[in-house]
């Protein structure tokens, strides 16, 4: 401590005049140095600069020797020098916080208009598809059953041929596919998908799943939309649509979203179920 200092404590009323290194000030100190956080007496003859004009490389040159740090408490053995330097932290501090919190607030909008957005194209996705399947033909409401089977006693003549020349002149006009096991062993579905009527498979029970698709909730391992039956060309493919768990055929996992072309006598595992697939003809 100085001499002044010392004077200064021994008379209150009495001001001392210093000059700034920085800036031509004149500081009328009444009390010891740590007062100026409670009673603010410096007048500044020059305007004060702005924090927000100097460079952060400036800035952060100005609290290289600081001792302390922003969660320090100022103590009468403090210099004027180093209150300065922590106001300096104090308000670098609260502007970063302020930054964060508006960081944080932009995100939660982001994350709510996503939101918002994704689930408008889903109704408007899924009114579109409504809107195609009550157009077909009431007809169609039958094909995806299951025709009757005929026991093995009531066929004659034994086991029956396939003319090979015929089907291969006939167009494919629809997929049987038989499960094997799983929930829903021993049960079938006859699905025909055409140009503009894809036969979807999951766990979902919506309509068009139920309706010309394969619906099977009781799986657990079936996801929400697993895949679907699609035709291009006169030709069937299943394309698996990025399920949780995949789809195998004949053991090896397909690719998700690249088009499987199907043929008589495959096998796809579906969830837990094994699907043995055959091609009908028309």
């Amino acid at each position: 401590k100085t001499k002044n200092d010392e004077a200064s404590r021994r008379s209150p009323g009495t001001a001392k005049k210093t000059t700034c290194g920085h800036h031509r000030c004149i500081h009328q100190l009444g009390y010891p140095p740590l007062s100026i956080l409670a009673f603010p007496t410096i007048q500044c003859a020059a305007p004060r600069p702005s924090l927000f004009s100097i460079s952060i490389v400036a800035m952060a040159s100005i609290c290289t020797n600081f001792p302390y740090d922003v969660h320090s408490e100022p103590t009468e053995d403090w210099t004027i020098e180093q209150v300065l330097q922590w106001c300096l932290l104090q308000s670098f501090d609260k502007t970063n916080t302020k930054r964060d919190e508006l960081i944080a607030a932009l995100n939660e909008q982001l994350g709510k208009g996503k939101t918002e957005i994704w689930s408008t194209h889903e109704k408007e996705l899924s009114a579109v598809t409504q809107n195609k399947d009550d157009s077909n033909d009431a007809g169609d409401d039958q094909e995806n059953r299951v025709p009757n089977v005929t026991s093995p006693g009531n066929v004659s003549g034994g086991t029956k041929e396939i003319n090979h020349e015929t089907t291969k002149e006939q167009k494919i006009d629809s997929v049987k596919v038989d499960l094997m096991d799983g929930p829903y062993a021993g049960n079938s579905f006859v699905l025909k998908p055409r140009a503009r009527q894809i036969c979807y498979v999951g766990r979902s029970a919506g309509k068009k799943f139920r309706d010309k698709g394969m619906s099977l909730p009781k799986d657990p391992e079936v996801s929400t939309t697993h895949g679907k039956f699609e035709m291009k060309a006169g030709k069937i493919f299943f394309v698996d649509m990025g399920s949780t768990n995949g789809t195998l055929c004949n053991g090896q996992e397909i690719q998700p979203d690249v088009p499987l072309e199907l043929t008589e006598g495959m096998i796809l595992q579906i969830g837990a179920a094994k699907c043995m697939i055959s091609l009908g003809y028309n």
